[in-house]
Formats: C-alpha cells, sequence, structure tokens
C-alpha cells in the first residue's frame, strides 16, 4: 500500500493525464462497413439512433462501475486505517 500512495505522491501514477486506449479491431470495422453499405438512408437513421442510445447507457455503466469502485477503495482504506 505505502508503495501505491509514494508513486501517486511523486507522480509516477498520473491520473489527470492518462489518456485511455482507442482500440478498433479489423473485424469491427470491416463488420461496420459492410452494415452501413447494406443500410438504406431511413435505416441508417434508426440504427445511429440505436447507437446513441446504447452509448448512452453504457457511459452511465461505466460511470456508475468507476464510482462503485471509488467507493471500494475508500471503504478499504477505511478498514485499514482502523487495524
Amino acid at each position: 500500500m505505502d508503495k501505491l500512495l509514494s508513486k501517486i505522491y511523486y507522480g509516477e501514477i498520473d491520473f489527470v493525464n492518462k489518456t485511455p486506449p482507442v482500440k478498433t479491431s479489423k473485424q469491427e470495422q470491416a463488420l461496420y462497413d459492410k452494415l452501413a453499405k447494406s443500410l438504406t438512408k431511413e435505416q441508417s437513421k434508426i440504427f445511429q439512433k440505436f447507437l446513441g442510445y446504447f452509448l448512452d447507457r453504457q457511459a452511465d455503466y461505466q460511470e456508475y462501475a468507476f464510482k462503485q469502485g471509488v467507493k471500494f477503495g475508500f471503504n478499504l482504506i477505511k478498514e485499514i486505517n482502523e487495524i
């Protein structure tokens, strides 16, 4: 635990300037391109709307998971300090 706190204190772990890796597989892109070519304009609009709702829900879940992780971390620190 002390090593982690020291790394954070001395800036060896930088939470602010981290950019998540963007990962798109060739297979994923190929499938998306094939699907996009096969849809009519109306179907494409509906699909894009669906993707928007889906991504919003995913973002909500990721925020929830982050908050739960932080809460767990704080509770863990609290418990360790009580030992």
